[in-house]
């Protein structure tokens, strides 16, 4: 697509999403005021899509492809600008960092099949997002497997791996007969520790940028389960982006009504920032 069929076609999704038109009046002053920096990337580039700050000012990276992924790319950093118009200081959830713009990154998609864009492209650009979902939880799932048992159980042990092998180990005799067996060996348990240490010296912000993605796709999936019953909680999720600064993922699931009991607190631990 164009740069101007681009343009058209992120106009009629604002004016559908916001009929009040303050998203659109952003944009259109986004653009007046050159705060999109339009590139055209190439395959050896590097430059990504992204909402940059530059000197204390937030502008929208956008390295143009010329194909309908430019569509769902603008909605997701344009809608990150929209959190970030109240945030100056970037105070707004880890947890919630990711979620408005992949809620409506996926809207915009759905938006692309009722346009009447192919069921295959719709598709492709669906199963795109959920396989940068997968990668993200691939990458920090580990670490927080043992994060939480660090936190659960204290301090993680090579006794204590060897303790939950060998029960593995036992039930999954118990299941399939002797046919099984697993030699754990001292070996395997550290080379297995070391790698998630070494992960994490290598990549120490990993997990830092990677959750956001993960916890942003599931409260997505969450809320558009709550779209489709009941369609006005759409203002609600306009209003939650436009003050994401000053919202909870608690009263997320509060005022959207979403079921998700994984996010229930346990006031069994408590943990403070120091």
């Amino acid at each position: 697509i164009s740069l101007n069929e681009l343009d058209n076609l992120v106009r009629e999704f604002l004016i559908t999403i916001d009929p009040s038109l303050k998203w659109l009046k952003i944009y259109e002053q986004l653009k007046e005021e050159n705060i999109i920096i339009y590139s055209e990337s190439k395959l050896e580039d590097k430059i990504a899509w992204e909402c940059k700050n530059i000197d204390g000012n937030w502008y929208i990276n956008a390295p143009l492809t010329g194909t309908i992924r430019d569509f769902k790319c603008m909605i997701h950093e344009l809608v990150h600008y929209i959190t970030l118009i109240n945030d100056k200081d970037q105070e707004q959830s880890l947890s919630l960092k990711e979620y408005p713009p992949i809620l409506f990154e996926i809207i915009s998609i759905e938006y692309l099949r009722k346009k009447g864009f192919s069921e295959d492209l719709v598709e492709v650009l669906l199963e795109e997002r959920e396989e940068w979902t997968r990668n993200n939880k691939f990458n920090v799932l580990p670490t927080l497997q043992y994060l939480k048992e660090f936190l659960t159980t204290g301090p993680i042990t090579f006794k204590k791996i060897k303790q939950k092998e060998d029960a593995l180990v036992k039930d999954i005799i118990d299941q399939i007969g002797n046919d099984f067996s697993k030699k754990n060996t001292y070996d395997k348990i550290i080379l297995a520790c070391d790698l998630q240490n070494s992960a994490i010296l290598i990549a120490p912000m990993s997990l830092h940028d990677e959750y956001p993605y993960i916890i942003g796709h599931y409260l997505s999936e969450k809320t558009l389960e709550r779209l489709k019953e009941e369609p006005k909680l759409l203002y609600e999720v306009l209003d939650i982006t436009e003050n994401l600064k000053d919202i909870t993922p608690e009263e997320v699931i509060t005022r959207l009504g979403l079921s998700a009991e994984e996010f229930n607190l346990k006031k069994k631990h408590q943990y403070q920032k120091k």
